[in-house]
């Protein structure tokens, strides 16, 4: 479900986390704009009631996270979407961007 809120998150590298007490037919939505950030997870409830077991799971998951960077070997600033891949020894769960555009000089953006 590309749009501007993803497009925004990808350039940020920042997750989206919807919150859904509705379960109808844009739950499907709601699940695709989440899952496209980075790092994004969507909650159904239809209950109000259930909503302090996910702030629960998302205070937990939060005070887990770690920062990572990396210098890429490809010095080429052509505007190309490069793919990354994170992984951890045993059994974890990884929840990470799947990669970055590299930005062009100004001047040398391509149309996409």
């Amino acid at each position: 479900m590309p749009g501007p809120q993803t497009e925004l998150a990808d350039a940020s590298g920042s997750p989206i986390f919807s919150l859904s007490r509705a379960r109808t037919i844009r739950c499907e939505a709601v699940s695709q704009l989440s899952e496209a950030a980075p790092g994004g997870r969507a909650f159904f409830t239809e209950r109000a009631d259930e909503l302090h077991d996910i702030f629960n799971e998302l205070l937990e998951e939060f005070s887990q996270q770690y920062g990572l960077g990396y210098q890429s070997t490809n010095s080429a600033r052509d505007d190309t979407w490069r793919q990354i891949k994170v992984d951890v020894e045993g059994q974890r769960r990884v929840r990470a961007r799947q990669g970055y555009r590299a930005p062009a000089l100004s001047g040398q953006r391509k149309e996409r």
